[in-house]
């Protein structure tokens, strides 16, 4: 996944299975523009970014 937004400083981010499962969190920051959620299995997902709204993720 591609982030479009420049980050300018560090924040925390969750991936939420559908059934509210934490499947992986870590940081991003303005040397992160991509999260690897290739190792997630295909499925309805939800991330997570501190100060900023979820965000609903459909894997094929």
């Amino acid at each position: 996944m591609h982030l479009k937004e420049e980050i300018k400083k560090t924040l925390a981010y969750s991936v939420y299975a559908a059934n509210g499962a934490v499947v992986s969190r870590g940081n991003i920051n303005n040397n992160t523009s991509t999260l690897d959620l290739g190792l997630l299995n295909t499925g309805v997902y939800i991330l997570k970014i501190a100060g900023y709204n979820a965000i609903r993720i459909v894997k094929d």
